[in-house]
């Protein structure tokens, strides 16, 4: 299945950037389309905000995401998401290009912990 994911990421490195322990507080978005590995790689416009007015899709809302797929994610992130209809996976990768693989082994899940 084709997709568009997006993972929150600690550099703008692609496919090798680091994920972020939380979505909210990550620096920058990776989105990777599942067919073609391209990559676009989106600022995280309230990367410096307090906790509570953080609003990280806001940055992410012209963007096409089918899928979410971090470390961690805070209530408020779940909620955030859960209200857009975007769905979401924790996974214990430590990077875009682990996501990927997972995803096109048919491993990536609702809880994805395999390295």
């Amino acid at each position: 299945m084709i997709m568009r994911l997006c993972s929150p990421t600690l550099d703008d490195g692609g496919l090798d950037a680091a994920l972020s322990e939380q979505f909210g507080r990550a620096p920058f978005f990776t989105l990777v389309d599942t067919e073609t590995q391209a990559v676009e790689v989106v600022p995280n416009e309230d990367f410096g905000h307090e906790e509570e007015e953080c609003n990280p899709l806001r940055c992410l809302e012209r963007e096409r995401i089918d899928l979410v797929v971090c470390q961690g994610l805070g209530q408020r992130a779940v909620t955030q998401l859960s209200e857009a209809g975007i769905p979401f996976f924790i996974t214990w990768k430590s990077d875009v290009r682990a996501i990927l693989a997972a995803h096109r082994e048919g491993r990536l899940g609702a809880i994805a912990s395999e390295d």
